[in-house]
């Protein structure tokens, strides 16, 4: 379950040209633990938690990095409202 909620956060990460991802791009619990961190060009990574809590999402803010940890009762709708909550911020 970890596994497909991450990769569908990194694959969207991945797909933005200002955000580099922390680690393995793919979420293979071989090479990986489900904690996401990643910088946004240009962003200042401790604004971002402070944007994304009108949305109740779990994250972990990490200066310089933006933490994200997908865990078992993380949902796929949770994951696609963090990405929505992320296309308003970058």
């Amino acid at each position: 379950h970890e596994e497909h909620i991450s990769d569908r956060l990194l694959n969207y990460l991945n797909s933005k040209s200002s955000v580099r991802v922390i680690g393995q791009s793919k979420a293979n619990r071989q090479c990986r633990v489900p904690t996401i961190s990643f910088v946004v060009d240009g962003m200042n990574s401790s604004t971002i938690p402070a944007k994304i809590d009108q949305h109740y999402i779990g994250k972990r803010k990490r200066s310089p990095l933006t933490s994200n940890i997908m865990v078992h009762y993380n949902t796929l709708e949770e994951v696609n409202s963090l990405i929505e909550a992320f296309e308003q911020i970058f």
